[in-house]
């Protein structure tokens, strides 16, 4: 898990928190639509893993991984994946624990 250290703190087009996902996967899109019809999530941005703008916005992503498995980045800038990263939304957002996988 990577964070973003103060001084590479900056005013980023893609406002924090994110959550990535493959906007070309059926299942993730469906997580995504789902998710944000839930309350209060309007304040994370969704940004689909073939936005190449993500990758030099965020140079610690590895865009094999992101392809792999779902990321979130928090709004200090961690970078979280896979079962870390569900798992930070469960603690959020406990109705995503009701999602089918």
């Amino acid at each position: 898990m990577s964070q973003i250290d103060e001084s590479e703190k900056k005013d980023y087009s893609f406002p924090l928190p994110i959550i990535l996902y493959d906007g070309e996967c059926h299942l993730c899109v469906r997580f995504m639509n789902s998710f944000k019809r839930m309350p209060n999530t309007s304040d994370y941005s969704f940004i689909p893993i073939q936005n190449e703008e993500i990758f030099s916005t965020f140079p610690q992503l590895n865009r094999e991984e992101c392809f792999e498995t779902l990321h979130l980045i928090d709004e200090n800038g961690k970078i979280l994946k896979a079962g870390e990263a569900i798992s930070f939304l469960i603690e959020k957002f406990p109705m995503v624990n009701k999602f089918k996988w």
